[in-house]
């Protein structure tokens, strides 16, 4: 129908936009990346967002949920690794809340170096792995994805929007295109729309 025949030129267009915009303003960010792993029993770690861009001298609260074999809250408190050189490597651990919810406060000072910044995620008792790619770009470049989101209309909510590919869309999970569309997605609509990456390659 015309709802939706719209709504998917919008997604292209945004798609086919952080796409142009990375290759001339972070060109750097697509890079690959070692895979991430589960620990014993399927436990798992997720972060919300699962990407993120920060311009140099922002921040961004990630949430962090590690999950057991059936999809509770599990024990035990994540340890953080970062690249960036204002962690200097170093390893700290997290706290949950009450609803077994850790946040983790990503800084990128003015002075970092532009790129994919890798935080892995670890969790002791059950030795699962997360790594959570920021893509640390100059304000111009911050600022002109903003601009481009500004203009995509996903209404009415809730939407859903699903990407199918090839290797374009399935490599560099967690980094690659469909997640940073992902991530100025929600930082538009919140829980209201939905990305999802079904791309093989």
């Amino acid at each position: 129908n015309v709802f939706m025949r719209n709504k998917s030129v919008a997604i292209v267009r945004l798609a086919c936009l952080v796409a142009a915009c990375l290759a001339v303003l972070a060109p750097e960010a697509c890079l690959a990346s070692a895979p991430d792993s589960a620990g014993q029993s399927g436990f798992t770690i997720r972060t919300e967002p699962g990407h993120a861009m920060v311009p140099r001298g922002g921040s961004i609260d990630v949430r962090v949920k590690v999950l057991d074999g059936n999809g509770a809250p599990a024990s035990g408190s994540p340890a953080v690794q970062t690249d960036g050189a204002d962690a200097r490597d170093a390893t700290t651990d997290l706290d949950f809340d009450h609803s077994g919810v850790a946040t983790y406060p990503f800084h990128a000072p003015p002075e970092m170096e532009t790129g994919v910044h890798t935080v892995k995620f670890r969790h002791g008792p059950s030795g699962a792995a997360q790594s959570f790619y920021v893509d640390v770009v100059d304000r111009a470049a911050y600022d002109a994805f903003d601009k481009i989101v500004s203009k995509i209309n996903l209404e009415p909510l809730p939407a859903h929007v699903l990407f199918i590919g090839d290797s374009l869309t399935g490599m560099f999970r967690g980094q690659n295109y469909v997640d940073k569309v992902g991530f100025w997605v929600g930082k538009r609509y919140g829980h209201k729309a939905t990305v999802k990456n079904v791309g093989v390659g």
